[in-house]
């Protein structure tokens, strides 16, 4: 089984349709924040493989908590990093995952910039004990997983990312808080937590 977790916020028209084009075959877990203005929304969306987690807002600064709470309650073999503003493209994409064994990363697009959506095997989470410590979580993933060469590419899956079209309070908010984050992502607490995350899976290698 895939979980794929997704915070979302003010886009609960967005979030239904993002989740819809996933199918039926994985898990969703989904942060809302209590504060949404959409909160109504988002709850009246029910889906059997949906599940809401309602809690404070922690902000774009913070991110990577919103994954980490999530990832805590996941039952999946594979843990999917997701945006509400993405759609997959491809039927039945889980049939292109294998059964993990041990840490590993699995990503649809092999583009070395561009590695968005990043799936890491149970074994990977529970090596390190959390998906992510950088709000940049698709990067702290990628990284650690290309130092260690456990980065699996799989071709045939097609995944459309509509940030480009979208121009909302949320995206606008984020934009101007990833250029205060991004250097953080290069500091050295968070290199030091970082070499600490790939000690703790090369244990498990």
């Amino acid at each position: 089984m895939v979980s794929v977790l997704v915070p979302t916020r003010e886009r609960s028209v967005m979030f239904y349709e993002s989740i819809k084009s996933l199918g039926d075959d994985v898990e969703i877990l989904a942060y809302v924040d209590i504060d949404d203005a959409q909160l109504s929304g988002y709850l009246s969306i029910l889906q059997d493989n949906l599940t809401f987690v309602i809690g404070k807002r922690f902000t774009y600064h913070k991110l990577h908590e919103y994954y980490n709470k999530l990832a805590r309650l996941a039952s999946g073999d594979w843990l999917m990093l997701w945006n509400d503003d993405a759609e997959m493209m491809t039927p039945n994409w889980t049939e292109f995952l294998h059964a993990p064994i041990s840490p590993e990363v699995i990503n649809f697009d092999k583009n070395e910039q561009n590695n968005l959506f990043p799936i890491i095997s149970r074994q990977m989470y529970q090596a390190m004990g959390h998906f992510s410590l950088s709000p940049h979580n698709d990067s702290w993933v990628q990284d650690i997983a290309n130092i260690l060469s456990i980065h699996t590419y799989i071709d045939g899956v097609n995944i459309q990312h509509h940030r480009d079209i979208i121009d909302d309070s949320t995206k606008r908010e984020t934009q101007a808080a990833y250029k205060i984050t991004s250097p953080l992502h290069y500091s050295d607490e968070l290199q030091r937590l970082m070499q600490i995350d790939i000690e703790k899976i090369k244990e498990n290698l």
